[in-house]
């Protein structure tokens, strides 16, 4: 009996160990990901809050602002939970994380019509999480709040602001005041806008 409960003990212990390495590598390469924007496109980048920041952990200010001209980039950071989970945003304040089963029901031959392998789908809630909210700034230029998935989700859906229907939301979508991105995705899309700015900038002058 002993020995089974260190075997449930090893493995839970070892599922935590997994999770965690994991949800700290891809902070690790989050930050890799908006640093190259200091050597790229001249970013000024400030920590405000402790980068593997767990979701119960609440904050008022972004964890992240990225100024790139006059353009300052505020970054909420959202844990998704990887590959694994989906996200759902049910208003302004509320969102969820959970995972889905699939299972396939197997017959010889279909029954009342259904197909030969029907496909059943169990969604798991998970932890609730409470949005951080829009505080207002101090910038005088163009603000972008903007919440970053880390580690990014498999899928992201929201209720839409008029309350009448669910939609996917895709990376560099906006909903309730956010754009969404991964790591990589925003790296991408704030160096294209410094080089689109920095092209018209060339031309007007």
């Amino acid at each position: 009996m002993e020995d089974i409960i260190a075997f449930i003990v090893l493995v839970i212990c070892g599922i935590i160990l997994y999770k965690l390495t994991y949800f700290i590598i891809k902070r690790v390469l989050m930050l890799k990901s908006i640093y190259s924007l200091k050597k790229q496109c001249n970013a000024n980048i400030t920590l405000h809050n402790f980068f593997l920041r767990p979701m119960w952990w609440k904050s008022k200010v972004p964890d992240i602002t990225v100024q790139i001209r006059d353009t300052v980039y505020r970054l909420h950071l959202y844990s998704g939970g990887g590959g694994t989970k989906y996200v759902h945003f049910a208003n302004e304040r509320f969102s969820v994380v959970y995972s889905k089963w699939k299972t396939v029901m197997r017959s010889s031959r279909g029954v009342h019509g259904l197909p030969r392998n029907l496909g059943l789908t169990l969604s798991v809630k998970g932890r609730v999480n409470v949005i951080p909210p829009i505080s207002p700034h101090e910038s005088k230029g163009r603000c972008v709040n903007v919440l970053l998935f880390s580690p990014a989700p498999a899928e992201v859906s929201y209720v839409t602001e008029e309350k009448t229907s669910i939609r996917l939301a895709f990376t560099g979508d906006s909903f309730y005041g956010y754009r969404i991105f991964t790591p990589s995705t925003f790296a991408v899309f704030a160096e294209r806008q410094w080089r689109a700015e920095s092209e018209e900038y060339t031309r007007y002058y």
